[in-house]
């Protein structure tokens, strides 16, 4: 029976060309012929030589980017990276014939993933890698690792210089503690010397407490005698306050009117009208000879009737001080506070109390 696929045409129209495929029979053998009819002939299919490779992988967790060094990633068409389970990944940001940048998604677990990369299907353009994710190992550096390494070889060193320390320092205590221990027995010496110095000075003082007892006989007289003088002394007290009362009954009965004084000062209606902070100062004095016992002052309206109440009072002015500023003198002052409110009809007056010889 004659084989149907002895021969066979196959006929590629493209855009650029058509392209014929033949084969012929020779024997045990086949051949296969490529005829262009125009445009450019077909690249040349890729080498073994030019595989691609992956030599290393870098994750970079903080733009989740997969950072891909390897070689001839420009052998066929733009690189599609694949990881595991989570299939292919949006197309690399950057990609070169050694270097592919391709993002990750945020979720991506730690763990074992199969990384692959394709330019092609052809032989060379495939090929895989074994990634380990460990997102606490890809932040830590070299030098980090390092730093650890000596962190913990220091603390090493410490803990053994710090046994050592504790070793000297048992042995000093040890020694302060038998130096304590005669210490104290030398002192418990002096302190049983000490008793006996003490049981002959109880002795003496025995002695002394006899004279002393002889000393409070004598002493229990002058008491006595004491006391006979306060009774003395009470009595002459009691005729003085008696004495001083009946004065100042003299005293009171000449009236402290007669040696009171009040005086009084008015300031102008007005005067401090207009602006807030404007104030008025009313200085009062005693007459002459006279000594000032208090004062104060009020706020007038209209002619003095009626009154601005209160302290402050309703009419925009008030007193601000009222004191002593000499023994004679009484001063009061008032102050504009409320431009609002109408000052111009405010009359002020300021008094003393004076205390002066009749």
């Amino acid at each position: 029976m004659d084989n149907p696929f002895t021969n066979f045409g196959l006929e590629l129209v493209t855009s650029d060309a058509n392209v014929k495929f033949g084969t012929k029979e020779s024997g045990n053998e086949a051949t296969l012929d490529v005829v262009t009819d125009g445009g450019e002939p077909p690249p040349p299919a890729p080498q073994m030589g030019s595989e691609i490779t992956i030599t290393s992988v870098f994750v970079d967790f903080d733009n989740y980017v997969l950072l891909i060094d390897g070689e001839n990633f420009d052998n066929g068409k733009a690189p599609v990276v694949s990881l595991g389970t989570i299939g292919v990944l949006s197309q690399p940001v950057a990609a070169s014939a050694t270097s592919i940048a391709a993002d990750f998604p945020a979720a991506l677990l730690d763990g074992d993933h199969l990384l692959s990369i394709e330019t092609g299907l052809a032989s060379g353009q495939q090929t895989t890698y074994d990634l380990t994710i460990d997102a606490l190992a890809s932040v830590l550096s070299e030098d980090l690792y390092q730093e650890i390494a000596d962190r913990i070889a220091d603390v090493d060193a410490e803990v053994l210089d710090r046994a050592d320390g504790d070793t000297a320092l048992q042995s000093n205590i040890d020694n302060e503690t038998t130096a304590r221990i005669a210490e104290v027995s030398a002192a418990q010496s002096t302190a049983d010397t000490a008793a006996a110095d003490a049981s002959a000075a109880l002795t003496n003082a025995a002695i002394a407490q006899s004279e002393a007892q002889k000393t409070q006989v004598t002493a229990d007289a002058a008491l006595s005698v004491a006391d006979t003088t306060s009774a003395d002394l009470a009595t002459e007290t009691s005729e003085r306050i008696a004495a001083d009362a009946t004065l100042q009954a003299n005293i009171d009965g000449t009236g402290f009117s007669d040696y009171t004084r009040i005086v009084s000062q008015t300031y102008p209606y007005g005067s401090i009208d207009g602006c807030a902070g404007c104030a008025a100062q009313i200085n009062v004095n005693c007459p002459s000879g006279g000594v000032v016992l208090g004062g104060g002052g009020e706020l007038l309206y209209n002619s003095g009737v009626p009154r601005c109440s209160g302290f402050r009072g309703t009419c925009g002015v008030a007193i601000v001080s009222s004191y002593p500023s000499t023994n004679t003198q009484w001063t009061t002052r008032f102050e504009c506070v409320d431009v609002s409110a109408s000052c111009a009809n405010v009359g002020m007056r300021a008094w003393a109390v004076c205390l002066t010889p009749p």
